[in-house]
């Protein structure tokens, strides 16, 4: 759950949240939750390498992102986790969208561009899906800098 505790610590103790609507929070919050659903334990180019079924039903891009993604698209959908149900449809399309983003940009292989453009914004003119994005992708590296105890 770090990676959704240090998400919700970034919208909610500084300038970020404003920034966002309702959903697109909600969306980030979910997106933080679900990012590592079902991980293996292995590393996307091992996925690759050894050529698992997931690694050649995702076509050998973003392996475990799209499985990630995936699974937390099902529980969007399933009765009893549906915890969108309760917005439009429209809304829920919307939400469903920002989560595969969120959770796709995990992925270690976006880093370096991720950054490139971070740092090429002037004036803060950043995108609110690059924002989320940097936000969850933040948060999915942070365990590495806490303590063992907390970690």
């Amino acid at each position: 759950f770090s990676c959704f505790h240090m998400s919700y610590y970034m919208l909610n103790t500084n300038s970020i949240g404003p920034k966002l609507t309702a959903l697109e929070g909600f969306a980030l919050l979910v997106a933080s939750l679900c990012h590592d659903l079902d991980h293996p334990g292995f590393t996307n180019s091992f996925m690759i390498d050894s050529q698992s079924p997931l690694a050649l039903r995702h076509n050998d891009m973003s392996v475990l992102e799209n499985h990630h993604a995936n699974l937390a698209c099902e529980l969007l959908r399933r009765e009893g986790t549906a915890i969108g149900g309760g917005l439009d449809a429209e809304s829920q399309k919307t939400l469903r969208k920002l989560v595969i983003k969120c959770i796709l940009d995990t992925d270690m292989s976006h880093h370096g561009e991720m950054c490139q453009t971070l740092q090429a914004a002037t004036g803060g003119d950043v995108s609110k899906q690059l924002l989320m994005s940097t936000i969850i992708h933040c948060s999915d590296l942070s365990g590495q800098v806490l303590p063992w105890r907390v970690s």
